[in-house]
């Protein structure tokens, strides 16, 4: 019988969080919003550093052949990462060459479906299964759906780390060209193909059956889920420029398969390495924190206060509004000598591992994990550059990723936060979320706008509700700024 007891920690001030703008989530289906459709191609957030930039002299090119049907494929090593050079041309079920013209895949490559491209009935491997159209999935990362062994779909946050290391601008206009193939784009639209990763214009088939834009653009899928209908995809245009937004998983697009091993890149100056500490930050436009290498029980989040207590883990719960539920966390574990909990509960369990149980008194019940992003006095801070979140966890049920401003810190009302839901998962799951997945509960008695918010974020908290005698087991691994986590899963 495993025995649990109650940690009070350090921050026990937490408690003057009483709950606002909570709601019951029971089950990730039915509970989440679709999320509204991007009027504009959005830009991807990433650091502001021309040093971050690979040159492109370092680019290695190599070769890879996929062992399942002996076909040859270039790759390119872009700093970090290394990418197949060209389309994924492996024939499955419900995969597609354009125009249906087999001389198409052979310059193109074959266009899938989201629920084919995460391999959704698990033919290759168990990490995507059920990720389909019209429901919300939890896959492990990475996925290596369709890909070869050793390879996966790339996830949101494989694409910007692609997109920082080869485009030093913001925003992307159809004259930014270093991902572009030199052929195929049309007479007045050329790209210049400076890493060797040679994206050609091999249109899409739409979920009609019709094929459009060969020859003019091109969209490759990531792994991240956006809703039931959608999911994130990369896009080039030769007039529409560039950008990761969200598309409908019945239509098929191309795939760019990425390898499992993250390479040390050299080019990267010293002060941009992130240190062997218990998390890495890069002046507050990155962070992560890592349960691997964490013996501290704080994240280092790039910001603090005079009181030099930013970062620290805690949790509270509905207790100060007159309910009963709690966090529980294994009875073995001690505070030690500097009086932190959480940093020998993550040395000896590689995580936060605990249980949220849910009590009576109060209509919503909660348990919360959380952490303050500058310190104890709450001020806010602006993480704009962080350009989301990135969680790894296991969880029996889905949990709420929320943000705070720092005017709603103290608030013991109606305390207005952004949130994203993540689902249940029953082995290690990553998820990269975007600011623009978060969404403010439409109950909330105060609109505020997310950029606004953004730039005085004063908490970060992982929320779990339930019913009354309901409990959700749960463990974090690490959690970081947007593309973050994806170095730290095995």
């Amino acid at each position: 019988m495993r025995f649990w007891f109650l940690s009070f920690t350090l921050f026990a001030l937490a408690g003057a969080f009483l709950v606002a703008c909570t709601d019951y989530v029971d089950q990730i289906d039915g509970q989440i919003a679709e999320f509204n459709e991007h009027d504009n191609a959005r830009t991807v957030s990433m650091r502001q550093s021309a040093d971050y930039q690979v040159n492109p002299a370092d680019v290695v090119e190599g070769t890879l052949v996929d062992e399942r049907d002996g076909k040859n494929y270039r790759t390119v090593t872009i700093g970090s990462q290394t990418w197949m050079a060209e389309n994924l041309d492996f024939k499955v079920p419900d995969s597609y060459c354009y125009n249906d013209m087999d001389t198409n895949c052979t310059m193109y490559g074959r266009l899938y479906t989201w629920a084919v491209a995460m391999d959704s009935a698990g033919r290759y491997s168990a990490n995507g299964v059920g990720c389909g159209y019209d429901k919300l999935c939890a896959p492990a990362y990475p996925v290596k759906g369709v890909c070869p062994n050793g390879w996966h779909i790339p996830s949101y946050g494989d694409w910007q780390t692609l997109l920082a290391a080869t485009i030093d601008v913001l925003e992307y206009t159809p004259s930014v060209r270093e991902l572009f193939s030199k052929e195929n784009w049309g007479t007045n639209v050329s790209g210049n193909d400076e890493y060797r990763f040679a994206a050609v214009p091999a249109g899409v088939r739409m979920n009609n059956g019709k094929y459009y834009y060969e020859g003019s653009r091109s969209a490759f899928w990531t792994s991240t889920e956006d809703a039931k209908k959608d999911a994130y995809a990369f896009k080039l245009g030769n007039s529409s420029g560039s950008a990761l937004e969200s598309n409908n998983k019945d239509e098929s697009l191309s795939i760019r398969c990425v390898n499992d091993v993250l390479n040390e890149y050299s080019g990267i100056t010293s002060s941009e390495t992130p240190e062997s500490s218990s998390s890495a930050s890069y002046d507050g436009l990155w962070f992560l924190w890592d349960s691997s290498e964490d013996n501290n029980g704080m994240v280092e989040t790039g910001f603090s206060d005079e009181t030099g207590t930013s970062g620290f883990w805690y949790d509270y719960s509905d207790i100060e509004d007159g309910g009963t539920s709690a966090v529980l966390y294994p009875a073995d574990v001690e505070t030690n000598e500097w009086n932190s909990f959480f940093g020998p509960l993550v040395e000896k369990y590689g995580g936060i591992k605990g249980v949220a149980t849910f009590g009576e008194g109060v209509e919503f019940p909660y348990a919360r994990l959380a952490f303050n992003v500058v310190g104890e006095t709450r001020q806010g801070a602006d993480v704009h550059e962080w350009g989301g979140l990135c969680l790894s966890y296991t969880s029996t049920a889905s949990l709420s990723i929320e943000i705070v401003a720092e005017e709603d810190a103290f608030v013991t009302d109606d305390t207005v936060s952004f949130r994203s839901s993540v689902g249940k998962t029953p082995s290690i799951g990553l998820v990269d979320i975007p600011w623009e997945r978060f969404r403010q509960p439409a109950y909330c008695k105060e609109t505020k706008d997310i950029e606004g918010v953004l730039s005085r974020v004063a908490v970060i908290r992982l929320n779990f509700e339930g019913a009354a005698g309901d409990t959700v087991d749960f463990m974090i691994r690490a959690i970081g700024s947007l593309g973050k986590c994806s170095r730290i899963i095995e």
